[in-house]
């Protein structure tokens, strides 16, 4: 019985971790970037897709996917918005349709966690 009493207590103790939140801005990314020449602007947004994939999937493997080639290729056809940003440093903010990018994500065979994600701790 006590097992059970003790059981109990350390899943009460746990569940706040468990709780998700709704992430705003899910589909807006900011990547650093020193210039907005050509090489950089595509870099920055290479790294913004991966940043919006990982997001999207929790999967760090995900952007790899022999399934994400196209738009790894060809990253416009998810962007909705982009630009640069001055500040220390500089960066590039990429803002992503969410309809195709969810779409072109399911496509590809990946699992998607929507608008709400794991809290990381009860702080949040």
């Amino acid at each position: 019985m006590r097992f059970h009493t003790l059981l109990l207590a350390c899943c009460l103790g746990l569940a706040p971790l468990a709780q998700a939140e709704t992430v705003n801005n899910l589909y807006l990314v900011h990547e650093p970037a020193s210039s907005q020449d050509a090489a950089e602007r595509d870099q920055a947004t290479q790294k913004a897709v991966e940043t919006l994939v990982l997001r999207l999937t929790g999967d760090a493997k995900a952007y790899s996917s022999p399934a994400l080639a196209a738009l790894r290729a060809d990253p416009k056809q998810i962007i909705s918005q982009f630009g640069f940003e001055g500040g220390n440093p500089p960066s590039v903010q990429v803002e992503f349709d969410p309809a195709a990018t969810d779409a072109a994500l399911r496509k590809a065979g990946l699992s998607l966690w929507g608008r709400t994600a794991p809290r990381s701790s009860p702080g949040g």
